[in-house]
Formats: structure tokens, C-alpha cells, sequence
């Protein structure tokens, strides 16, 4: 039930995220999802109630759906269209799958050998190196770059009824589901 509440805050804040990403960059974006993954992950680790847990695993799906749509935007922002544009979306088409299956593996590992608790903080470390690797190796670029009147823009280029009702209707058809 667990995996639930990331899968469900996770589909269901990806319109929003990405149509935040839309008006204010996907640099900011993406850079304010890592620090935010890096907190409920590591907030995970030190959790000591079951709701505690639940509230961060809610946050980490959030926080990755600020993630997943803004890589997919700055991998074809940052590099020409060609062969390496391919080869970026080739390694994250295979790195997803690959970190899915290593993590099992390494979380089964942490559980069996040292805990739980330390699967988490090494996960927030990794993801606080993604965020530091992140904020000095991504360029700021003229299409991803300061705006003025952000705080208006995110008021009114976003449609907010359209994206809670389909927010809404996909955590209702996800939660039926799980």
C-alpha cells in the first residue's frame, strides 16, 4: 500500500508540474523537485510512524513528478537534434528500468544486512549529489532562463480547473485500480 501513495501523488501532480515547468523553466523546476526528493527521502529515513512514512513517500512522488517531466525538456533544450539527443534519450529509456531493478536489489540488501532506514539516506544522498551536479552542471539558457512576472504568468497561462479535474480523475482511476 505503500508504493500506492508515491504512485498516486506521483501520476497525479505530473500535469501540474509539467505545466509549471512550461511558464517558469525546467531548470527551476527540475532543480526544485531534486531538493525536494532529497528532503522526503531523507525524512523517510527518519521517520518513526507509519503516517510520517506515508506524508513523505505522498512528497516523494510530488517531488518526482517535478523531476521526470523537466529531464525529458532540458535533455532536448541542452542537446542538438542528431545522435546525441538519441543516445541521452537511449540512456534514460535504459536507466529507468536498470535503476528500478537495482534498487530491489539493493533495498533487499540494506533491509537484510544494516536496515531499512539505511537504504533511505543513501538514496537522499544520491539524489542531493543529482541536485548539486544539477545546479553548477545545467546552463541557464535563453528559452530556460529568468522570466518576468512569473507569479502572474503561473496564475493565468495554467489552466488550474483543467488540471485538478484531470489531477482528480486520475488519482480516482488510480486509486480504484491499486
Amino acid at each position: 500500500m505503500l508504493k500506492s501513495y508515491y504512485s498516486l501523488t506521483s501520476g497525479c501532480s505530473l500535469l501540474v508540474c509539467g505545466s509549471i515547468a512550461d511558464v517558469v523553466g525546467s531548470r527551476l523546476v527540475y532543480l526544485v523537485g531534486c531538493f525536494a526528493l532529497s528532503l522526503f527521502v531523507l525524512g523517510s529515513g527518519l521517520s518513526q510512524t507509519s503516517t510520517q512514512l506515508i506524508v513523505c513517500r505522498g512528497g516523494q512522488g510530488i517531488a518526482v513528478s517535478m523531476c521526470l517531466p523537466t529531464a525529458m525538456s532540458l535533455l532536448t533544450l541542452y542537446l542538438p537534434v542528431g545522435k546525441r539527443r538519441n543516445i541521452g534519450f537511449a540512456f534514460v529509456g535504459a536507466g529507468q528500468p536498470l535503476g528500478f531493478s537495482l534498487g530491489l536489489f539493493l533495498g533487499g540488501f540494506f533491509v537484510d544486512s544494516v536496515g531499512w532506514r539505511y537504504a533511505w539516506y543513501m538514496s537522499a544522498a544520491l539524489a542531493m549529489a543529482v541536485l548539486v551536479a544539477g545546479f553548477f552542471g545545467l546552463p541557464k539558457h535563453a528559452a530556460d532562463g529568468v522570466r518576468n512576472g512569473r507569479v502572474q504568468k503561473i496564475t493565468k497561462e495554467i489552466d488550474w480547473i483543467g488540471a485538478i479535474i484531470a489531477s482528480a480523475c486520475f488519482g480516482m482511476l488510480s486509486y480504484v485500480l491499486a
